[in-house]
């Protein structure tokens, strides 16, 4: 069996959706779980990713310790709460096993912004950009040189080539620096993961994913 970790998807089973799936347990949008081979399970949909070293999905119970690393059980009818003290082979298990969840999470969270950098953008002008991006740039460096789509759009729309440029070359700069600006919080919060070496730490790197 092959452990996998998934994105959970409202409104879907995953046991009908992922074939062969023995779910194993759930944190937030992300469900943990075991499936007999890789072949139909559609990784970019489900944003699915296998567990190594696979022993980790048998930590997952422990997600939900406390930070002082014990799991508080219900009480019981002799009113005792039921506590077991995290070994040291549970908390390094779980801990790896959480920073491989928030890496999950700070990806999720920015493909979602990267996504959305994109958005609203009529079809054919995102199929001519890297067109539009080469020849405006050629143009800057070279006002002589042979340009194809450009001067077409320039005419159609009414104004200069070299404004045409400029408005090119100006939404080439925004876009860059838009996209820049979430690589470098993206890398910020997968390296606070990394560091983070307690349960407690990585709950509050945790909570500047979500805040992020």
């Amino acid at each position: 069996m092959i452990n996998i970790i998934f994105k959970s998807i409202p409104g879907k089973n995953p046991h009908t959706e992922i074939p062969g799936l023995q779910l194993k347990g759930n944190y937030g949008i992300f469900s943990f779980g075991q499936i007999p081979d890789l072949a139909n399970l559609e990784f970019e949909k489900f944003q699915a990713a296998v567990i190594e070293p696979p022993e980790l999905i048998n930590f997952t119970d422990f997600l939900v310790a406390n930070d002082n690393h014990e799991l508080i059980g219900t009480i019981g009818l002799d009113g005792e709460v039921e506590r077991h003290k995290l070994t040291a082979e549970e908390l390094k298990g779980t801990i790896n096993l959480f920073q491989l969840l928030l890496r999950k999470k700070v990806d999720n969270k920015f493909s979602d912004r990267f996504k959305a950098t994109q958005m609203n953008v009529p079809l054919h002008e995102s199929q001519t950009w890297e067109i539009q991006k080469k020849e405006a740039e050629l143009f800057k460096s070279n006002p002589n040189a042979p340009l194809q789509l450009l001067p077409v759009l320039a005419e159609t729309r009414e104004v200069s080539l070299e404004k045409l440029v400029d408005l090119i070359l100006n939404k080439v700069k925004s876009y860059t620096q838009a996209i820049g600006n979430l690589l470098g919080m993206q890398q910020n919060l997968r390296d606070k993961v990394k560091r983070a070496t307690t349960l407690k730490e990585l709950r509050k790197v945790e909570g500047e994913i979500e805040a992020s």
